[in-house]
């Protein structure tokens, strides 16, 4: 979401958490210039660049500010960049700001897994899988109540109760598959031919794509929303409509017991 103001303040959504905040950004100060040698302390880099046999002119500016969210609190930093007078802006950290939508039930240590995992997506999408699989595992623990030693038991007992959505169970029926992959060192068997070369001890490792990580991060949103959001949403309805028919002086609705 883009800036906005409001009342003279400009607001910005945070990108780690997506809260609107006040865009408080401060400027860091450089003490040396681009090669390292003693300056003056100033809040921007001058410098110049050659472009197609000329020398342009470049200015970049850091800042930083801290998150108001409560639940948040994460440090954000932005770096401005101006050539020859066209400038531009990024967020540097956190590095990928397309991260999704966390809601605010979900706490730590849930979140901050969830938001490392989604930072070195891009970077290292093997390890993006094996911190998300970490943090499946911690899912099925504690809300699933499965405590078995490996994950892949864990999702076999999960997706044995008929009781959860047909459709998350299939999709970690096919992660497992996908983690299994990821996580140990598997021989490739799609090998034919002359060419191939019979089993080894020491068998190719068959990595986690991106696609196949980002998927991985998508299930545990799925799973958040199962497990914590659309609970805690459906308790503050049914505590709305309780309401309502006590102010109306009718007769509760007894709850369910199994």
């Amino acid at each position: 979401m883009l800036p906005y103001n409001q009342d003279d303040i400009v607001f910005m959504e945070c990108p780690f958490c997506r809260h609107d905040i006040a865009a408080t950004w401060q400027t860091f100060t450089i003490n040396t210039d681009e090669l390292g040698r003693q300056i003056p302390q100033q809040a921007q880099l001058h410098t110049a660049v050659l472009r197609d046999k000329t020398r342009a002119t470049v200015q970049v500016v850091a800042q930083w500010l801290k998150c108001q969210n409560s639940e948040c609190q994460e440090i954000v930093v932005q770096i401005l960049r101006s050539e020859s007078g066209a400038a531009n802006s990024w967020i540097a950290l956190p590095k990928r700001t397309n991260s999704p939508i966390i809601h605010q039930l979900v706490t730590d240590p849930f979140r901050q897994d969830y938001i490392e995992a989604s930072t070195i997506l891009g970077d290292s999408p093997r390890m993006s899988a094996v911190l998300s699989r970490r943090l499946l595992a911690d899912l099925l623990e504690k809300y699933a109540s499965l405590k078995q030693f490996s994950l892949a038991q864990r999702i076999d007992e999960f997706i044995k109760d008929v009781r959860h959505p047909l459709w998350i169970r299939q999709n970690l029926h096919y992660l497992r598959e996908v983690g299994d992959f990821g996580a140990h060192t598997q021989q490739d068997k799609t090998a034919t031919g002359p060419a191939a070369t019979p089993p080894s001890a020491d068998p190719a490792i068959i990595n986690v794509d991106k696609a196949e990580a980002e998927w991985t991060l998508k299930i545990i949103g799925d799973l958040f929303e199962y497990f914590i959001v659309a609970p805690q949403k459906d308790k503050e309805m049914r505590a709305a409509i309780d309401k309502k028919l006590a102010d109306a002086s009718r007769k509760p609705i007894i709850p369910l017991t199994g």
